[in-house]
């Protein structure tokens, strides 16, 4: 792994975060993660560094004397999809709000090792995912695309435009080198000149996927119901694997 991988813990109450600190540190110790821990007491600094240098994990104390978890992680939310939030408290009462914020777990203090540890486990293969890209030639050079950024790409004549969080590409590999290339699902050929991420789909419609940037993709005519029916089995598998 090249990038570090930043955790906070944002929690008022001392003891809590020193007993999670020292968990999350043994893990990271025996398993010879590079990490880079934070601690903050306040809502307000933990979102002030999370702009600043973005965390990957970040442990939220749903109960804080000037904020809360779930308001923290909404904030957290309107700017950023792939932190991974897992919720410390000593109480189930938010559970639901806690999903809502696309939370990955909750614990209950006071938190053990063995919770934490797994926790930690799935986080770690998550992260591994994220840090997941593909190389293009663009520009005349060559140029890594992170797969959690690949929003669609397309074909115009010789042209492949490969659509991403943060632009646009052109290059000149075929639609059917770049699916082989991306390795199956999320990534799903719709249309004989789309390819599309299957994460960033909101709705099916009747002929098109409509994207969350408000962009519509065609769904080829040709067998139509086997690419609706293969995002329908996306979905169905990433509601199994949620907490």
């Amino acid at each position: 792994r090249s990038i570090l991988l930043n955790i906070a813990i944002c929690d008022d109450q001392i003891a809590d975060c020193r007993l999670l600190q020292g968990f999350i540190e043994k893990y990271c110790s025996d398993r010879r993660l590079d990490a880079s821990l934070s601690v903050f007491i306040r809502g307000e600094d933990f979102i002030s560094a999370h702009r600043a240098s973005p965390f990957h994990l970040a442990f939220l104390d749903i109960y804080m004397q000037d904020t809360d978890g779930i308001r923290l992680a909404s904030l957290l939310r309107e700017t950023d999809r792939d932190c991974i939030i897992v919720f410390t408290t000593s109480s189930l009462a938010h559970a639901v709000q806690a999903f809502g914020v696309r939370a990955m777990d909750y614990l209950v203090k006071p938190v053990t090792y063995d919770r934490v540890e797994d926790v930690l486990n799935r986080c770690d293969k998550l992260f591994s995912q994220n840090m997941q890209y593909i190389v293009v030639r663009a520009d005349r050079q060559d140029v890594r695309v992170p797969l959690r950024d690949f929003i669609y790409a397309d074909v115009y004549d010789t042209s492949c435009v490969i659509h991403t969080r943060k632009g646009t590409l052109t290059t000149y590999i075929s639609l059917s080198e770049l699916e082989k290339n991306l390795g199956g699902s999320p990534f799903l050929r719709c249309h004989r000149s789309y390819l599309v991420n299957m994460r960033f789909v909101q709705s099916v419609l009747e002929n098109d996927f409509l994207l969350e940037t408000g962009e519509r993709i065609p769904i080829r005519r040709s067998n139509g119901k086997a690419v609706k029916q293969a995002y329908l089995d996306f979905k169905w598998e990433e509601l199994r694997r949620e907490p």
